[in-house]
């Protein structure tokens, strides 16, 4: 039993059901300290009560005895706020959870006053700089840069110009916007940090046009040979959809109608050169124009081929409703503005769910580990993602992406490389991407230059955050074997708001014929959130060449009004796989064609659908 103490000098004695009974008060007087702690003075006023240990020269007192001050209900209120404390210091699982949501006071550690005191230099110099200096002050150099947009400052750097306070920072001036001239006006001690600021406010814009800017789309049909080609394509509807609810019906493009003539054959012959020539020039273009606007994006960007089948979403057909049209017609039609299609991946229904992967082990002639120390193609280690979507069935939606890899020199064992939440929101598509369409069945491909949309911190929710931080994975200590059936090797508590769990599970080959580049064959697991059964299965392939990862990573860590150090070059970004003439720029560009056209007739010679 334990005692508390009343107001009007009586004493209750409650028992452990919570019964009280009355007893008499001590003949002396209790002494208490008059300096209480920090933490009871908290308490008191917070509760309204007074809670204080009591304090008697007996020998017999219990320490832990303590005396309330109040009415009844008080009283009443304070035993059970003291019941509850006392069942969260109970040893055991729910009493653990408990202990975490109580506050409690450790020791700072030296790397944690580091960065305290970087966060509080970094404050204090942006607020030094962000202010108006002080009247009196001169200053050695100053500058002007002329606003010529049409929107307003304040909707590019912010209400408060917050986007320029890295440039104040990291060059130490001020900058001033004067609306009577519409010119920002830079103030500082020396010529480079005025210049060196004005450069940066002139990047900033540049990287506000290239997200602004309008999305590359080129459409363009991979001629077909002269003993595939047909006169007239057609489109067949297909959905390639799995829930009823959100089918929606796409049109697959395809050859028909009667084969070519002799005379024909002779003018598509001729006809399928210059496209081939037209549909180079028309993907060196597009290419070489995004990578100059990309030295200014700061993000993830990543450049690859993907490989798939070609789904048409909008297309301009004819009025009457023709089954077919003319190849020569469909092929100029697809250029109109409002063409939309879609890639998708391989599905495996009706096949052997694990061929592609199979085949590619058998593959020696085409590709190695790209390991020096995995000896053969069937050893090659997989690295695995999970994809977690949150949000309403219909709307904004955000994923969750957390990406391993395995550790270097030893087996078996995988580390989380990257973590991190994006926008799904399909009105914000990849700055770039150039399909290759092949209308004699199979597979197609598209090159893509995507850029990654990070959510805003205030929309990822506490359970959210909660829900990744404690998301376990479990990798086999040993290479899986092609035959066996999918398994999820993440492991994660339900929570409100996830609606989908995606496996991802690549394997890494590099190319015999040009070793820069990189083949990846992608399996994507679906499993049901509850009991993470296996819903479906779909695969996918890529190429992408091993400079494009380390020159566009640089992005990533750029600060505000930087640019990117790598050359905007096709010779850079597609390099030959020898040595050429000073003057054959566009020979990088044709070793990767011809690779990756080799790719596609690996992945198409079995007709794999």
């Amino acid at each position: 039993m334990s005692t508390y103490e009343i107001d009007d000098a009586r004493e209750w004695r409650l028992d452990d059901a919570g019964r009280g009974q009355t007893i008499e008060p001590e003949t002396e007087d209790d002494e208490y300290e008059e300096d209480l702690p920090v933490r009871e003075k908290e308490v008191d006023s917070i509760l309204n009560w007074t809670i204080r240990p009591k304090q008697r020269g007996g020998a017999g007192d219990l320490p832990m005895d303590l005396l309330i001050w109040g009415d009844a209900a008080q009283v009443q209120e304070a035993c059970h706020a003291l019941d509850e404390w006392i069942k969260r210091s109970e040893f055991s699982i729910p009493a653990m959870v408990s202990r975490k949501a109580m506050p409690s006071v450790h020791p700072i550690t030296t790397k944690q006053k580091k960065s305290y005191e970087a966060q509080l230099l970094e404050r204090t110099q942006k607020d030094l700089f962000r202010q108006t200096p002080e009247k009196g002050i001169n200053f050695a150099v100053t500058g002007s840069y002329l606003w010529c947009l049409v929107e307003k400052p304040s909707k590019v750097f912010g209400s408060s110009y917050e986007a320029l306070d890295p440039i104040r920072m990291f060059h130490g001036c001020y900058i001033i916007y004067d609306e009577t001239v519409s010119t920002f006006k830079v103030l500082a001690n020396a010529t480079i940090h005025v210049e060196g600021a004005i450069n940066s406010i002139a990047n900033l814009l540049c990287e506000y046009a290239t997200r602004k800017s309008a999305v590359v789309e080129k459409y363009l049909v991979d001629p077909p040979d002269l003993d595939t080609v047909r006169a007239a394509v057609e489109v067949v509807d297909t959905s390639f959809s799995d829930r009823p609810s959100s089918e929606r019906v796409e049109k697959l493009p395809r050859l028909t109608g009667e084969s070519l003539t002799q005379v024909e054959l002779e003018g598509w012959q001729a006809y399928s050169k210059s496209l081939t020539q037209d549909n180079q020039k028309t993907m060196q273009q597009a290419i070489v124009r995004q990578i100059l606007r990309l030295r200014y994006f700061r993000g993830r960007i990543q450049m690859r081929a993907h490989m798939g089948i070609f789904a048409l979403n909008n297309f301009r057909w004819l009025p009457n409703n023709l089954s077919s049209v003319s190849l020569k017609w469909f092929i100029e039609n697809l250029k109109m503005p409002g063409t939309k299609g879609t890639l998708h991946q391989v599905r495996t229904m009706g096949r052997e769910s694990h061929e592609m992967i199979v085949r590619t082990r058998e593959a020696v002639h085409l590709f190695e580990p790209v390991d020096a120390q995995t000896p053969e193609l069937v050893d090659v280690i997989p690295f695995y993602s999970a994809l977690f979507l949150f949000g309403p069935n219909s709307g904004r939606q955000i994923k969750l992406q957390i990406d391993t890899s395995p550790v270097f020199g030893i087996y078996g064992v995988h580390e989380v490389t990257h973590r991190k939440w994006l926008e799904t929101n399909l009105e914000i598509g990849p700055p770039l991407q150039i399909f290759n369409i092949r209308l004699q069945g199979g597979i197609s491909w598209k090159l893509q230059i995507a850029a990654e949309n990070n959510v805003e911190t205030s929309r990822v929710t506490p359970s959210m955050s909660k829900f990744a931080s404690g998301i376990r994975y479990e990798v086999q200590n040993r290479i899986p074997n092609s035959t066996e059936p999918s398994k999820a090797v993440f492991w994660f508590d339900l929570t409100p708001g996830l609606l989908s769990f995606v496996q991802k599970t690549v394997w890494r080959y590099r190319l015999r014929a040009h070793g820069s580049y990189v083949f990846e064959v992608a399996r994507y697991d679906t499993f049901h959130v509850r009991d993470r059964r296996l819903l479906n299965t779909v695969w996918g392939g890529s190429i992408h060449n091993e400079s494009w990862d380390q020159m566009l990573s640089t992005n990533a860590t750029m600060r505000s009004g930087a640019v990117a150090s790598w050359v905007p070059s096709q010779e850079v970004f597609f390099p030959p796989k020898v040595q050429r003439n000073v003057g054959e720029h566009e020979a990088g560009f044709a070793d990767f064609l011809t690779t990756l056209q080799s790719i596609v007739n690996f992945l198409n010679k079995e007709n794999l659908k």
